[in-house]
């Protein structure tokens, strides 16, 4: 009598668990649930540094007195004020040139920043922006030439004849 008490007891928690399991199942997804689950999987560091890109680039459009928010801008104007802002840009602290890498990330983060709000051009891939992308590319060949990003301009390991040589007196002091 106890144990069929224990029995049925069991029996009702499966039937109430396999209903719980069933209903989760069949829980319908939002769209505001797909874009928060898409939002929180995002890499924090990607979007500082996005976010820090893009309010360099609309600092730089507001001194060249430039109002509109970014995603307003038409594409063919946009891709213009691009290649300037490639052209002119440096490194906040030193004055100086920036990376051809930097510069590639900084057009990246436009890109995100754009797509992120449903931009109809893709900075990155679309032919309305090709004159903003052959400035990237002549502004890397122009930074490689001046020894930024160029790794034929690192230092180089010299393993030669003197090297063998200190390696064999390292050997024999050991």
């Amino acid at each position: 009598m106890a144990g069929e008490r224990i029995l049925a007891s069991l029996s009702a928690r499966l039937l109430t668990l396999d209903r719980v399991i069933e209903a989760n199942e069949k829980k319908r997804v939002s769209a505001e649930d797909t874009l928060a689950f898409i939002e929180s999987k995002k890499n924090a560091s990607t979007l500082k540094k996005t976010k820090s890109d893009v309010n360099r680039f609309r600092e730089w459009l507001l001194e060249e007195s430039e109002t509109r928010e970014i995603e307003t801008i038409p594409s063919r104007e946009l891709d213009m004020l691009i290649a300037r802002f490639l052209m002119t840009i440096k490194n906040n602290r030193t004055l100086g040139e920036l990376e051809p890498s930097t510069l590639k990330g900084m057009v990246a983060s436009i890109r995100r920043h754009l797509m992120d709000l449903n931009y109809p051009e893709d900075p990155i891939n679309s032919k309305e922006f090709k004159h903003s992308r052959d400035m990237l590319k002549a502004k890397a060949v122009h930074l490689k030439q001046l020894g930024k990003g160029n790794k034929s301009m690192r230092s180089k390991l010299n393993i030669g004849k003197d090297c063998s040589v200190q390696v064999k007196l390292l050997i024999a002091s050991l």
